[in-house]
This record gives C-alpha cells, structure tokens and sequence, in this order.
C-alpha cells in the first residue's frame, strides 16, 4: 500500500470512530449514508467492509439493540443481546449478533429435524398407549426406555421386554 492509500485508510477509520463518538445511539445506514458523503468514490460496501473490520460490537451502536425477525422479541445492550441472541464468530474475526432469538433458532431446528424423520427429545407417555410392543422394541434403545422409566419414577432393570411391558401397563394406567 502507497502512503497516500495508507493516509486515506487511518483518515477513513478516524472518520468512523469520530463518528460513533459524535452519534452513540447512531443506525448503521446514518453511519454508511456520511462515509459515502466524505468518500464518494467507493461504494457502500467498501464502507460497511471497513467499518465491521474497524469496530467491535460494543463499539457499533446499531448493533446494541435487536429485534428477532420471527418472533419481534427485542433485546438492547450486549449483556442482553448475549442472553437472549447470542453472537456468531464470522470468518474474519469479527463477532456479530444473530439474527434470530435463541428460541426462535431451538424450534427451528426442531422443526427441520422433525421433518427429516429425526426424533425429539420430549417423549410423552401416550405413544406407549397406542404402539404396540413391536413398534416400541424396534423404535426403542434400551437406554431410552429406561430414561423414559426414570422419568416416570418406575423400575429401570430388566430385560428389553419387561421394560416395554412396564411402560405399557403405566400408558394404560
């Protein structure tokens, strides 16, 4: 890089952090729309580029405050966005929000696993009711029969067959 480009970055990064310190509670595009002013000759993605690769998050105003787009829950402040967002570390270092809430991202991924045929988590005792023991015993680990007998507060020993009928009997109950 000559020293004039050189110049032109730390007069870019100064205008950025200049910026920021001058508007607290600035949005992003405010941010873009004054770069493209001062420096008319690059485009905005050459602002938006400069300015994730210049700012941290606690340093991006715009980035303090979220809403999830599914569900429109807001978030505001680091400590919050943490809780309720969480932040995806991006290919080159930087640290950004996500764009849905934590439970907007747990149900989709149910949903797309149970679409795959993947099983969930929450097992419920009625599907003991209305399978039959083969359907159970080929569905059924015997480690996933006993946890769903410790959740109902049964006996856990046995073989694979005395679990499945103990299961039964309880649905039944």
């Amino acid at each position: 890089m000559t020293q004039a480009a050189a110049t032109k970055a730390d007069d870019r990064k100064e205008f950025i952090h200049k910026w920021v310190r001058e508007n607290p509670t600035g949005e992003a595009t405010a941010l873009y729309d004054a770069m493209e002013k001062a420096y008319p000759k690059q485009d905005r993605s050459k602002h938006r580029q400069l300015v994730y690769r210049e700012l941290e998050p606690e340093d991006r105003p715009w980035e303090q405050r979220h809403a999830c787009p599914s569900c429109e829950i807001e978030a505001q402040g680091l400590e919050s966005l943490d809780q309720v967002f969480g932040f995806r570390n991006m290919s080159d270092g930087q640290r950004r929000v996500q764009s849905w809430c934590r439970a907007c991202r747990r149900e989709d991924a149910l949903r797309r696993r149970a679409k795959k045929g993947g099983s969930s988590s929450k097992k419920s005792k009625d599907k003991f009711a209305v399978k039959s023991a083969a359907e159970i015993k080929e569905e059924f680990t015997i480690p996933d029969l006993k946890d769903e007998l410790r959740k109902r507060d049964l006996k856990v020993s046995g073989n694979k067959p005395d679990l499945i009928h103990r299961l039964k009997e309880y649905a039944a109950s």
